[in-house]
């Protein structure tokens, strides 16, 4: 309720068992799920659709992993279905993981892979749809960057006090005139918590292509 989470590792859950099911619905919807390869060491998520008796495409499920050190036992290579790993150029080759994973390449600034870059490859492997389900850090990257059209937040009546996580790692503004305001699209029950559906700020996109001309 206060807009954070829980600090990883202390608790599996803080929405109800109706929120959960709630985002198996958005992932089947997606054509691809997203996360970042901190998510998998602190999480070991799976990152599959589990709706029972509802005919659904398998989502690619995209793990962004600048120094490609996907765990070969994670879980979400015992589940059938696409895995794409997006590593940076000088990420090792993993010859026991070639033949579960596909790999691609974009380019890096610093310790961040670029993500301008990485959507664009992705749109030319079909993808129109792509849910990001990742800690503050990535989800932030994501937001600051202008990369977002939609944020779905599921909000639990508890408070979790001074302890807990922000839910989005976003630089802080000089001033409120400065912070970006978000439409309100929808606010529904969801079991005994709310789905929050926000709608990106009418405004110019923060991205740039770095070759310096944006592909037609």
């Amino acid at each position: 309720m206060d807009a954070a989470r829980w600090p990883t590792g202390r608790s599996q859950w803080i929405t109800s068992a109706a929120a959960r099911l709630d985002v198996q619905h958005w992932r089947a919807r997606s054509s691809a799920v997203l996360t970042g390869i901190g998510s998998v060491l602190a999480d070991d998520p799976r990152l599959t659709v589990r709706l029972d008796g509802v005919d659904h495409a398998t989502p690619e499920r995209i793990v962004l992993d600048r120094l490609w050190r996907l765990p070969a036992d994670a879980r979400l290579l015992s589940e059938s279905g696409p895995i794409l790993s997006v590593t940076g150029p000088d990420a090792p080759d993993r010859p026991g993981l070639a033949d579960r994973v596909e790999r691609i390449t974009v380019p890096a600034h610093g310790d961040q892979l670029q993500l301008s870059r990485l959507l664009f490859a992705l749109a030319q492997r079909g993808h129109n749809e792509v849910l990001v389900e990742a800690g503050a850090t990535l989800a932030g990257a994501f937001v600051a960057a202008g990369l977002v059209d939609e944020l779905i937040w599921y909000v639990a009546p508890k408070l979790l006090g001074s302890g807990a996580r922000g839910a989005l790692a976003l630089p802080e503004p000089a001033s409120l005139d400065e912070v970006d305001r978000w439409q309100w699209h929808s606010v529904d029950h969801v079991g005994e918590d709310l789905r929050l559906v926000l709608r990106a700020p009418l405004a110019a996109p923060t991205w740039a292509w770095t070759d310096g001309a944006r592909p037609a």
